[in-house]
């Protein structure tokens, strides 16, 4: 599968890249994306539990599956008052 993975904010200095390009058939849940991500960018790690995630306008969880050619978007905690 492939998917298209958009970094923000934060996410994007920790990774170095604003966007890549996954590809590997093991990735159905945003979950299984994350845990790809995750061995080539370690610095996601301490993100992870904070990071909101969103295909097209839509706010996803991480069990949510992905389909082929989709644009993940990994957002970072927004705060405010």
């Amino acid at each position: 599968m492939k998917i298209y993975v958009e970094y923000y904010g934060i996410l994007e200095q920790v990774c170095g890249t604003r966007a890549e390009l996954l590809h590997d058939a093991d990735i159905v849940t945003v979950d299984d994306a994350i845990d790809c991500l995750v061995r080539s960018h370690a610095g996601l790690v301490a993100h992870r539990g904070h990071m909101a995630y969103a295909v097209g306008e839509e706010l996803i969880s991480e069990s949510t599956r992905l389909t082929d050619g989709c644009v993940l978007a990994l957002l970072p905690p927004v705060s405010g008052g």
